[in-house]
């Protein structure tokens, strides 16, 4: 994503260098604005994707490697015949989870193995989560129940919880496609945190090298969701890349209600109006939001000619409504 120029001169010494994050794992938006009296400028606003890996993996196509029998090799030493196992060797299109590391399975052999023995599943549409998310409480339930997955143990399990839960078990137990040129690249629920960690640090150093001074204030947007438990890890990895990196900055976990705060009920009216679906749309509280956040900052960009210049970035983005989050959350903590 392309840069604008940072708008401040040069910051004095009592300036605030702040950070503002909207949690996510392809999409970790953060904002950087530096506060220097009554002026605010944006140093840096991007996303981050953190399933990114420096180089993509190269090499021979995939082949199935099950045994298939076996082909004789010769004589042995006692006057028989020698025989080594004869592998399939068909391009290969599935690796399991829970196989033993280096196997894979061509679409035959993969079928052949799946069994209600080791629980290992084909992937299907109705597995995943927006197929999922159209049955209702009660399907859910009897779904959980076939399957035997654990559900957090809670007085009523709500349709999200066992969502979560069916989510976990489909990834735990089914296949994962291959290409021919190596394992296809994870999703976002398929990538281990250990990776996702290792990512956020390389890519937070790269980006951090550019800054022109290191940041006074850290604000994440705080996960309390019990279901959200890995966006919640997210903020703890945050949380923790910047106490080991700069020791000495303030980390503040901010409300997401709070970035729409700085902003009157004639100005949420008025964006509201502006917007050809807003009636249609009236109960549908989060869709609301994330869209007035995106008028409210361009609201802001086009008003202060420090910030402007950046108006062509969030223009480019195809998450909008990522970056304005953590825009307004920073602007939110510089005028309370």
């Amino acid at each position: 994503m392309s840069s604008a120029p940072l708008s401040l001169v040069t910051p004095s010494v009592g300036a605030r260098h702040i950070v503002s994050f909207d949690i996510g794992i392809k999409n970790l938006a953060y904002c950087f604005l530096v506060e220097d009296g009554s002026r605010v400028a944006i140093q840096d606003w991007t996303l981050v994707d953190l399933l990114h890996q420096d180089q993509e993996r190269v090499g021979p196509p995939t082949t199935c490697t099950c045994a298939v029998g076996q082909v004789r090799t010769g004589k042995s030493g006692s006057g028989g015949t020698s025989a080594d196992l004869r592998i399939c060797g068909k391009l290969a299109k599935w690796t399991h989870p829970q196989g033993p590391s280096g196997e894979y399975y061509c679409e035959v052999h993969a079928k052949a193995r799946a069994n209600a023995q080791n629980g290992w599943l084909i992937p299907k549409l109705s597995y995943t989560r927006s197929k999922l998310n159209t049955l209702n409480r009660d399907k859910l339930a009897a779904l959980v129940t076939a399957c035997a997955v654990a559900v957090p143990p809670t007085p009523r399990p709500t349709k999200a919880h066992y969502i979560e839960a069916l989510c976990d078990h489909f990834q735990r137990v089914c296949y994962v496609p291959v290409g021919t040129q190596g394992p296809a690249p994870l999703s976002a629920r398929q990538t281990d945190l250990i990776t996702l960690g290792r990512n956020m640090i390389r890519q937070l150093d790269a980006r951090a090298a550019a800054w022109s001074h290191p940041p006074t204030h850290v604000l994440l947007e705080n996960q309390i969701s019990t279901i959200a438990s890995r966006m919640m890890t997210i903020q703890g990895e945050l949380m923790m890349y910047f106490l080991m990196r700069y020791p000495g900055v303030h980390i503040e976990f901010v409300s997401s209600k709070n970035k729409l705060k700085g902003f009157s009920a004639g100005d949420q009216g008025a964006a509201a109006k502006g917007t050809e679906d807003a009636k249609k749309h009236q109960a549908q509280k989060y869709k609301e939001h994330k869209r007035d956040a995106v008028i409210y900052t361009r609201q802001l960009l086009a008003t202060d000619p420090r910030l402007t210049p950046w108006e062509p970035t969030l223009d480019a983005s195809k998450k909008k409504d990522d970056l304005c989050d953590c825009f307004l959350q920073g602007m939110w903590f510089i005028q309370k």
